[in-house]
């Protein structure tokens, strides 16, 4: 019902600021995509948290939480704040191992933009 339509909407409302996020990006727009992808990774952890709350024991959401997490970790690369990138790398590690496992190709991207 009402729940799922909230969180469908929620769920494509970040989607979209992911992608205005790498638009800026790719611009050089550092600072507009920190913006978007933080208002998108605050709503993906929200939904994260509700489909925890729901039942599911991890969240429905995590993958989008580490991918944000992870881009957001690029973005502090280009603005030349290497500390708070490799916070965000390996928050982004952290849960890629956890779901994944240390092989998978995400979890190797993740290292790779760590550096590792």
């Amino acid at each position: 019902g009402a729940v799922v339509a909230w969180g469908a909407f929620q769920k494509q409302s970040a989607d979209a600021l992911v992608g205005q996020c790498a638009q800026r990006h790719e611009r050089g727009d550092y600072e507009g995509a920190m913006q978007l992808c933080s208002s998108a990774l605050a709503i993906y952890v929200r939904l994260n948290y509700f489909t925890r709350l729901l039942g599911w024991h991890d969240g429905v959401f995590w993958a989008d939480v580490a991918q944000t997490t992870d881009n957001i970790g690029v973005v502090h690369m280009n603005l030349g704040d290497n500390a708070a990138a490799m916070n965000f790398h390996q928050a982004a590690l952290t849960l890629r191992e956890h779901h994944l496992g240390s092989e998978h190709l995400d979890v190797a991207a993740t290292r790779d933009n760590m550096g590792l």
